[in-house]
């Protein structure tokens, strides 16, 4: 079957060819499956967006961690590495590995519930905690995309509300990205007035950075 494609027909972590298949016969997998992606057969499946979590390719460092890791049952150089890159970026003392994200949300959820009925006025008081840190540390960024636009995430969020309908032929889902036209400059503008109003030196930064969602229209 001769087939026009941006993509290669095979995944790059080896050569390992895919089966090419057509819209009808992926729209009748989906029926067969009754539209529940975990009863799809992986030979059926062109391009898996099911999850993240490693089914792209690997890069020459990633494989080479993997020959050289240690599989010791306690006390590995392996978890030391983990362990002190973890603590480095995010500061936290204490690291519990899991193998998928769902453990790890387990777990933190389990924790969270216990400590709520514990003191049930923890939330309110990491609240205020985190709002005095913000009134003390945050700083106005005027640089890199924020120096085009004020709010560069509140921009990509948008493109990939509108072009990830049109990536993936999902025309229906246009609908969606109409409400989040409405609700983004609403939610946008609400922010602005509250970093008016508490942050020092925005007002500063909306008279140098003109526009705050598209450059040059608003």
């Amino acid at each position: 079957m001769s087939i026009r494609t941006i993509i290669e027909p095979f995944r790059i972590k080896s050569v390992e060819p895919i089966r090419w298949t057509t819209r009808e016969q992926r729209e009748q997998f989906l029926r067969a499956a009754h539209y529940n992606q975990f009863l799809l057969e992986a030979d059926d499946v062109l391009i898996d967006l099911l999850t993240d979590s490693g089914t792209g390719a690997m890069s020459t460092h990633q494989r080479a961690a993997i020959m050289e890791g240690d599989e010791s049952y306690a006390g590995s150089k392996s978890y030391t590495r983990f362990r002190d890159s973890i603590q480095d970026i995010f500061g936290y003392k204490h690291v519990i590995p899991t193998h998928q994200g769902r453990a790890a949300e387990r777990i933190l959820f389990n924790v969270m519930v216990y400590l709520l009925k514990k003191d049930p006025e923890l939330l309110e008081r990491r609240m205020r905690t985190k709002e005095k840190g913000r009134e003390q540390k945050q700083k106005v960024i005027t640089a890199g995309p924020y120096a085009l636009v004020r709010h560069p995430m509140y921009l990509s969020s948008l493109l990939t509300y509108g072009f990830s309908p049109l990536a993936l032929g999902s025309y229906w889902a246009l609908i969606s990205f109409g409400l989040v036209l409405v609700i983004f400059p609403v939610g946008l503008l609400n922010e602005e007035k509250v970093l008016l109003k508490e942050l020092d030196g925005y007002r500063e930064y909306t008279q140098k950075t003109r526009y705050r969602l598209i450059p040059g229209i608003w």
